[in-house]
Order: C-alpha cells, then sequence, then structure tokens
C-alpha cells in the first residue's frame, strides 16, 4: 500500500513540474490568452420560486372544482350501510387502504381494498364496449379467522358488476400472518404454498366457495358498496392532497 501511495506522489510531483515547465514554453501572449475569461453573469438568487404562484392557483382552481362537486355527490349510501350494524367500516385519512370488519358465528372475517384499483380506470374506460357499462373491478382480500385456530383463510376475490369473482383461496399459518401488512409479512406469504390456480379446480368446488362467501355476507350489496365507497375514499384524499400540496407550493 505504502510503494503505491508513493507512486501516487511521485506520479503528482512530476506532474505539477510538467505543467510548470509547459507554461514557461509557452509565448507571453498565448498564457494572457488563455488566462483571459468572459466576465461572468451575476448569479440571480430568489427568495422563492418564480413558478409557485402559478402552481398555487391551478391547484386552488382545481380544489374549487372539487369542492363544487360535492354538492352532487350522494354518500348516504354510506350511512345505510353502516346502520345495518353487520360491518363496521375502518380507514385512516392519509391512508390509500380500507377494511371492513364483522363476526359471523365463531370467525372474524375481515375484507381489505385500497384505491389502488382506480389507478387503471382509464384503461378500463376505453376498454369498454358502447352499449356496455361495467363497473370498475376493485380486488379484494377476505381474511378469515377462526376462535381457537392458529389457521386463516385468505381468499382473494374481485368485486365487479354486484359480484364477487373468486381469482385465489389459500390457507395461511400462523393466522396473524394473514393479517400482516408489512413487507415481512408480505415475504413469508409468498414463500408458502398458496394453493392452486382457482380456475383449476373442479368447478363444483369453485361453485361451492362462491357459496361460502355468500352466507357469510358476500351479496350484491356489499359488491355494490365496496366499489361505491372506494370511489368515495379516493376522491376525500384527492382533495385533502390538493389542500396539503397548495399549502407547501404557497409558502
Amino acid at each position: 500500500m505504502f510503494k503505491i501511495a508513493a507512486a501516487r506522489l511521485a506520479t503528482a510531483s512530476f506532474a505539477s513540474v510538467a505543467v510548470k515547465r509547459t507554461a514557461a514554453l509557452r509565448p507571453a501572449a498565448a498564457v494572457a490568452a488563455v488566462r483571459s475569461f468572459a466576465p461572468l453573469a451575476p448569479i440571480r438568487r430568489f427568495a422563492h420560486g418564480t413558478v409557485n404562484k402559478d402552481v398555487s392557483e391551478k391547484v386552488l382552481a382545481e380544489l374549487k372544482y372539487e369542492q363544487d362537486a360535492l354538492a352532487d355527490q350522494d354518500t348516504s349510501f354510506i350511512e345505510e350501510f353502516k346502520k345495518k350494524g353487520v360491518w363496521k367500516v375502518e380507514e385512516k385519512a392519509g391512508s390509500k387502504e380500507v377494511h371492513i370488519v364483522r363476526t359471523f358465528g365463531n370467525e372474524k372475517i375481515t375484507v381489505y381494498f385500497n384505491t389502488d384499483a382506480l389507478q387503471g380506470e382509464d384503461n378500463f374506460d376505453e376498454a369498454e364496449q358502447e352499449d356496455v357499462e361495467p363497473e370498475l373491478p376493485v380486488v379484494t382480500s377476505v381474511i378469515i379467522e377462526k376462535a381457537g385456530s392458529d389457521t386463516a383463510l385468505e381468499i382473494t376475490a374481485t368485486a365487479q358488476d354486484g359480484a364477487f369473482f373468486i381469482d385465489h383461496v389459500s390457507v395461511v399459518k400462523p393466522a396473524a400472518v394473514a393479517l400482516d401488512q408489512t413487507a415481512e409479512g408480505d415475504w413469508i406469504r409468498r414463500g408458502q404454498y398458496g394453493g392452486p390456480v382457482f380456475g383449476d379446480l373442479d368447478e363444483g368446488l369453485q361453485e361451492v366457495f362462491h357459496k361460502y362467501l355468500e352466507e357469510r355476507g358476500f351479496d350484491t350489496g356489499l359488491a355494490n358498496f365496496i366499489g361505491l365507497y372506494i370511489e368515495d375514499k379516493e376522491q376525500r384524499e384527492y382533495r385533502d392532497w390538493l389542500k396539503t400540496l397548495n399549502d407547501f407550493v404557497s409558502k
């Protein structure tokens, strides 16, 4: 290591001497030409960005449009759903996640879904036929736990057009892993055998699984509620996002 350092020092010294000797051999006019630079324009410093006001105005205009549209939005379906007392809706402001919970006998059923379903809305609209207006599909994750059991059932089902279409069924053990929404929990679930492709199961077994969900309240009303609720959630989060954005750029 020391030999390498010494070699580097020697090289650096040689380069320094070479530069000096080269400069000494140049004509004076050439040296002056090299050292002659055009004056630099002074650097302008701004206390605030010059486009901040433009961004703020556009954001406020969009926010006003969204707030005015509230008058045409009917959210009575949310209160009607809650009054039935079957499902409990749980969510946090600022989060894209929503989950609803209910009990069924000795079972606890949790249904997870989020606003990511709306990200494919533009592509979905372009693909639909003119004479058919299907609802946007919302993928849900259904976790069913049983008292005294360390195993949980996870069913992935798509809510669309007033119905649930099962995509996958898996058994998760321990049950806590099924509810673990962290990256570690997801990694553990991915490492477990998740069962066969649902469409490859016997048709009779597929039908029974759909009846299994229906018995637990996965009906037309719930499918429609999930689609409407996630759209309402997206709009609320969007308005809050616009407010927060304006607060930042306007200061």
